[in-house]
C-alpha cells in the first residue's frame, strides 16, 4: 500500500537519531566502520591490560616464590651437607681426613651464609621474617659449636666428647634451626600458591573482561549498524513504492523522510518531480475540457453552414430554372418578332422578376461566404 502522507519534513519534534540520520551516506559507512574499529581496540586494550597483570602476576611468582623457594631448597641441602660433614668428622681417623672434613663443612656454611644473606633481602615482613630469624639464630648457634668444640674434639681424637656433644647439645639445636627452615619452606609454598591462585584470578578477572568487553562492543556496534542500515534502507523502500506507484500512473503518492543526507534529498527531489506532473496533468484535463467545448461548438456551426448549403442549392435551382423561363421567352420573342410589342409588357415583368431573385441569390452567396469564414476561424 503506497504511503499517501504529507510530502516534505515532518514540522513535529525529530527523534534523537536525527543527527546520525542527517549524516551523509559515506559518512554512515565511515561511521560504522569506525565502530568496528573502536569495539576492536577496545577489545585489544583491555586484552592487553590483562595480559599485563597476568604477566605481573607470574613474575611476582617468579621474584617473590619460585626464586626464595629455590634458594630454601638450596640452604636446606647445604645443612644437610654440614650436618653430615660434621657426623662423618667424628668418625675419621687421621689429621688428614678430619681436615678435609673441616674444609668442606667451612665451604658449605660459606655458601650456606651467602645463601641466607640473599634470601633475607626477599623477605616479607611477618611470620616468614621471625621463621628465618630462627633459622639464623639457631644455624648461628650449631656453627658455633661445630667450630669451638665438636671441631677440636674431633681433632684431639675425643671420640666420647664428640659424640656427647652431637648427640646432644649439637642434634638439639641443629634440630631447632632445621625446624625454622621448614617452617620456612612451608610458607613460602603457601605463599606460592596464594600468589598462583592471585595470577589464576587475574587470568580469569582479565578473561571475564574481555569477554564482557567484547560482548557488549558487538551488541553496540550490531545494534548501531541494524540503526545505520534501518536509516539507509527505510527511506529507500519509501521512495521505491512511489516510484512503483506513479509507474502506474498514481501521482497523488508521496513520501515523508526527515532525514537531510542524500536519500532525503532524493526524496524531497522525488515529491517535487509528483507534484509538478500532477499539475501538468490538472493543465491538461482543463485544456481538454475546453477543447472538448470548442469541438461542440464546432459541430454546431457545422450543422448550421450544411443547412445554409442545402438552403443556396434549392435556390440556385429556382435561378436555374428561372433562367431556363428567360431563355423560352427569348427564343419565343426571336421567332415571333411580331408578338414583341405585344409581349413587351409581359417580358419586362418576367425580367424584373429574375433580376429580383438573382439578387436574392447574390445575397445567399454573399451570407454563405460569410459562414464559410467564420467556420474557417472557428
Amino acid at each position: 500500500m503506497t504511503e499517501n502522507v504529507a510530502a516534505g519534513r515532518s514540522p513535529g519534534r525529530r527523534s534523537l537519531w536525527a543527527p546520525l540520520a542527517d549524516l551523509s551516506v559515506p559518512k554512515k559507512l565511515y561511521l560504522l566502520v569506525l565502530l568496528g574499529c573502536a569495539v576492536a581496540g577496545l577489545v585489544l586494550v583491555v586484552g592487553v591490560q590483562g595480559l599485563g597483570q597476568v604477566n605481573s602476576r607470574a613474575s611476582s611468582i617468579y621474584r617473590d616464590n619460585l626464586r626464595p623457594a629455590a634458594t630454601l631448597t638450596t640452604i636446606s641441602s647445604l645443612a644437610l651437607r654440614v650436618r653430615a660433614d660434621v657426623a662423618s668428622l667424628g668418625l675419621a681417623s687421621g689429621e688428614v681426613a678430619v681436615q678435609s672434613f673441616r674444609d668442606r663443612i667451612d665451604t658449605s656454611s660459606d655458601e650456606l651464609d651467602r645463601q641466607l644473606a640473599g634470601y633475607r633481602d626477599t623477605l616479607r615482613a611477618g611470620a616468614q621474617e621471625d621463621a628465618a630469624n630462627r633459622f639464623y639464630a639457631w644455624w648461628s648457634a650449631y656453627h658455633l659449636i661445630v667450630d669451638k668444640r665438636l671441631v677440636p674434639a674431633a681433632a684431639s681424637g675425643d671420640i666420647v666428647t664428640f659424640q656427647a656433644l652431637y648427640l646432644g647439645e649439637g642434634q638439639m639445636v641443629s634440630n631447632r634451626a632445621m625446624a625454622a627452615l621448614d617452617d620456612l619452606v612451608h610458607q613460602e609454598q603457601r605463599d606460592g600458591a596464594a600468589a598462583a591462585r592471585a595470577a589464576q584470578s587475574a587470568y580469569r578477572s582479565a578473561r571475564n573482561l574481555m569477554v564482557g568487553t567484547t560482548g557488549i562492543g558487538l551488541t553496540l556496534a550490531i545494534l548501531l549498524g541494524w540503526r545505520l542500515a534501518m536509516l539507509l534502507v527505510r527511506p529507500i523502500t519509501r521512495v521505491v513504492k512511489v516510484l512503483s506507484a506513479v509507474a502506474h500512473g498514481d501521482l497523488t503518492a508521496q513520501v515523508v523522510v526527515e532525514q537531510r543526507d542524500e536519500v532525503g534529498r532524493m526524496a524531497d527531489a522525488l515529491a517535487s518531480a509528483t507534484e509538478s506532473m500532477r499539475g501538468t496533468v490538472q493543465a491538461l484535463g482543463a485544456n481538454a475540457s475546453t477543447l472538448a467545448g470548442a469541438a461542440g461548438a464546432l459541430s454546431t456551426v457545422s450543422g448550421q453552414i450544411a443547412g445554409s448549403s442545402t438552403d443556396t442549392a434549392t435556390r440556385a435551382a429556382a435561378v436555374a430554372a428561372a433562367a431556363s423561363v428567360i431563355s423560352e421567352h427569348v427564343n419565343a420573342a426571336a421567332a415571333g418578332a411580331e408578338q414583341m410589342g405585344a409581349s413587351i409588357q409581359e417580358i419586362s415583368r418576367s425580367t424584373a422578376e429574375g433580376l429580383a431573385v438573382a439578387a436574392s441569390a447574390v445575397e445567399i452567396a454573399e451570407a454563405t461566404t460569410v459562414t464559410i469564414s467564420k467556420l474557417g476561424a472557428s
